[in-house]
């Protein structure tokens, strides 16, 4: 199992999309995952959208 640093260090962030749906299964984990983890200010506050409309994904890119 890795430890905290070394899965700090291998964090990366991709901000490429594909035109592809997820799964209603793999939804479901990252919004319970999403829930679950902390914020900057030490509370779990948040706001989760799901977008499914081409044009409105397109306008707001």
């Amino acid at each position: 199992m890795k430890n905290l640093f070394e899965t700090m260090n291998d964090h990366i962030s991709i901000r490429s999309y594909k035109d592809k749906e997820i799964d209603k299964e793999n939804i479901d984990n990252i919004l319970d995952y999403l829930m679950k983890s902390p914020t900057s200010i030490g509370m779990q506050m948040a706001s989760l959208i799901k977008v499914e409309d081409p044009n409105i994904k397109e306008k707001n890119l």
